[in-house]
């Protein structure tokens, strides 16, 4: 049995705060004598398997080794580059040649101090041996970054045991032979969570444990391109038959592990022959598949494939799961890091107090990689460097500034909460008029969170239905509008897994030659996966005298997306009421595939002059008594001569942005005074006049689309 001492060293010798990088001092006296010729490996994890330092005396040459070894006692460094947090720990000591490891508990309190709880040798085939022999020392760089990613676990824990499984079966072969070596499943579905997760995560898992196993990785929108004809599946024969980099001409014997990614195309009609080719590979012992997606897009390819389910075992079936607080915090360090940022101490300890107050609040369980990445580098960079040169500024004497203080540390990004569900739907009952509209999606909201209540009791809750909907009404009514609200309203419930709205129309969505409309769809439909796909005057996708027309085909490709339950898209068809109920009859199955059918009233002149008014609040304009009464008296009279082409909210902000305002310019600049800024606040009644001459209900009808939507 070995003895350790240990040593933790905060940055610059500070004590004082809690939270902190250091370094580590370590002398191990073991009952052995050392040979300075064995090559030691030493690694620091915390509890969930993160690494959180390490040192390989095999990497380094013996005068610069930070590592020394004499008689009986090893006394190494190792170099803290991540920022410590009271907790438990354990450290191991393996020697390279005989493999022979020893682990030590560790404790770190409050008071910076570290000391050692317990101490055990652990067999060659313990997930201890493994940590610091099978992974790091086999593939220590992909083992180093997987070990320090966020949400993973599930996938450490995995490469943990696979490792475990490989030891093993190295010490069958050498006792008793290869052909009493032990094969394993490598097949692997990996659930992605939310749109944070990164396919790296699971190229690191597959290289990590790919023992003499070429990794691949391509993305599933590659696979199937129908305009090539005979040849669309050349992608995929060659993923199987050869590849460019491999020291070798023909690969079609060596051993797979495949990363397939963008999956959701594997749940539609052109995935199953995707499907059905792949299956000419596999299942084989030589050929492993993981296929990484969203749970939706995963459920979805087991639905379409039930065949597939067999090869997939419950412990092959992982999940990129939310970050804990330990991940964040690592996170943050390594991002500052790359960014050539250092904390001082006090400004390490202000970061974690502020990381550890969000997660009790559960607001880091929002951050993203990409929004911690945005925070250092486009909020505590600047900060940094703009404070920096305040600082020297001030004392043109001071030192460089190298550290980044406390001060230059903006506490808002750790306080900001994303929109509620509740918070949503309120802004969305300040949308102006479509009142039965707003009341109906209430009801829907309201259903959804009732099933996810009664799942998490444990009741019985069956299905739910299918969220398409079509939206018939003029235009400017709100469609767009109520779109852009129901993708935020149906992220936060969980429904849609990103909430962004991808609007198309037909020259998007059809091609002119054959093969085209469904290429187009693809790319679309990939495009739209998590999101809402709006499709603008979606009527024009139906010609009724016309059996050959391409856009037949686009609705078919909706088809497939329609019919999936569940499927992380929202789609809604928008258009003139009348031609979306022409539209719905072209397909006897497309009608019940949108259970919702919102009708978009025209906005009454009430409805027009209160939206009007708060595009003026908005800018701090004031009108008139005068020009208000005015403002009220053309927006009725547009109204009046109106006809379904009318542009409802959509005219009345032109009406405003084009008209009144530019009218108020010109009678200000053709004036030579000083003005105050109640001058250029006040809208006279003869800016009305002018803007009613110049931009009449007839000439809206040639102005460009714009934003709709208008909120009290």
């Amino acid at each position: 049995m070995q003895h350790l001492s240990i040593k933790f060293l905060p940055a610059s010798g500070n004590h004082e705060f809690m939270y902190n990088y250091g370094d580590i001092d370590v002398v191990v006296v073991s009952t052995k004598s050392i040979k300075p010729s064995h090559p030691h490996a030493i690694t620091i994890y915390n509890e969930q398997l993160m690494m959180m330092a390490d040192l390989y005396s095999g990497n380094l040459a013996d005068e610069k080794s930070l590592m020394k070894c004499s008689g009986r006692s090893i006394k190494a460094k190792l170099i803290g580059k991540e920022i410590w947090v009271p907790g438990k720990y354990f450290l191991l000591v393996r020697n390279c040649t005989t493999e022979e490891v020893s682990r030590f508990d560790l404790t770190l309190d409050e008071r910076c101090e570290m000391r050692v709880t317990g101490c055990r040798e652990c067999s060659k085939v313990s997930v201890e041996a493994v940590l610091c022999g099978e992974l790091y020392i086999g593939s220590s760089l992909v083992w180093r970054e997987l070990s320090k990613r966020p949400g993973v676990r599930q996938l450490r824990d995995w490469a943990v045991a696979r490792a475990q499984q490989n030891v093993l079966n190295d010490m069958r072969s050498d006792e008793q032979g290869t052909n009493r070596m032990l094969s394993f499943n490598n097949n692997l579905l990996v659930t992605m969570h939310g749109d944070d997760s990164l396919i790296l995560n699971v190229n690191l898992l597959a290289r990590s444990v790919a023992k003499g196993r070429l990794v691949k990785q391509i993305s599933c929108t590659e696979l199937d391109d129908p305009t090539v004809g005979p040849n669309r599946y050349d992608k995929l024969n060659e993923l199987f038959e050869k590849d460019s980099d491999a020291p070798w001409e023909d690969n079609s014997n060596k051993k797979f592990i495949i990363v397939f990614y963008n999956i959701g195309i594997l749940a539609g009609a052109s995935g199953k022959a995707i499907i059905k080719k792949l299956m000419t590979y596999w299942p084989r012992e030589d050929k492993s598949f993981i296929f990484y997606g969203t749970r939706t897009e995963i459920d979805a390819l087991l639905e379409q494939n039930p065949s597939m389910k067999e090869h997939f075992p419950a412990y092959n079936r992982l999940a990129v799961e939310p970050s804990t607080l330990e991940e964040i915090i690592m996170l943050f360090s390594r991002k500052l890091r790359y960014a050539s940022l250092r904390l001082s101490p006090a400004a390490t300890d202000k970061l974690c107090r502020l990381i550890i107050e969000a997660h009790k609040q559960g607001l880091a369980n929002q951050w993203t990689v990409k929004a911690v990445n945005h925070y250092v580098n486009d909020n505590l960079k600047p900060a940094f460097c703009h404070n920096a040169i305040e600082r020297m500024a001030v004392n043109s004497d001071s030192e460089l500034p190298d550290e980044v203080l406390p001060d230059d540390i903006d506490e808002s990004f750790f306080s900001v909460t994303q929109a509620t569900t509740d918070q949503l739907l309120d802004g969305f009952n300040e949308i102006v008029g479509l009142e039965e509209i707003k009341r109906n999606i209430v009801t829907l909201s309201n259903r959804t969170r009732f099933y996810q209540e009664r799942r998490q009791l444990g009741l019985h809750t069956s299905d739910e239905a299918a969220f398409h909907a079509v939206f018939m009404g003029n235009p400017g009514t709100g469609k767009t509008t109520v779109a852009k609200m129901l993708g935020k309203i149906y992220h936060s419930l969980g429904i849609l897994s990103r909430g962004e709205v991808i609007s198309v129309d037909r020259s998007q969505m059809v091609g002119e030659f054959i093969g085209q409309t469904e290429q187009n769809m693809k790319q679309i439909l990939a495009e739209a996966q998590g999101n809402v796909l709006f499709v603008d005057e979606a009527y024009t996708l139906y010609k009724e005298d016309c059996g050959r027309d391409y856009g037949r085909i686009a609705v078919e490709c909706l088809l497939d997306v329609l019919s999936r339950k569940n499927p992380d898209m929202l789609i809604v068809f928008a258009g003139y009421e009348q031609e979306m109920k022409r539209l719905l009859t072209m397909n006897p199955g497309l009608d019940g595939r949108f259970p919702y059918k919102f009708y978009f009233p025209d906005c009454t002149a009430d409805q027009l002059m209160q939206i009007a008014r708060l595009i003026l609040a908005k800018d701090q304009y004031i009108l008139t008594t005068a020009a208000e009464a005015l403002l009220e008296k053309s927006i009725r009279e547009a109204v009046s001569h109106k006809d379904r082409t009318f542009g409802n909210a959509r005219w009345v902000g032109q009406y405003v942005r084009n008209g009144i305002i530019p009218a108020m310019a010109d009678r200000l600049t053709s004036m030579v005074h000083a003005f105050t800024p109640e001058v250029y606040q006040t809208i006279e009644a003869a800016d009305i006049e002018t803007a009613h001459e110049r931009f009449n209900a007839g000439t809206l009808q040639l102005s460009q689309r714009g934003i709709v939507g208008f909120r009290a």
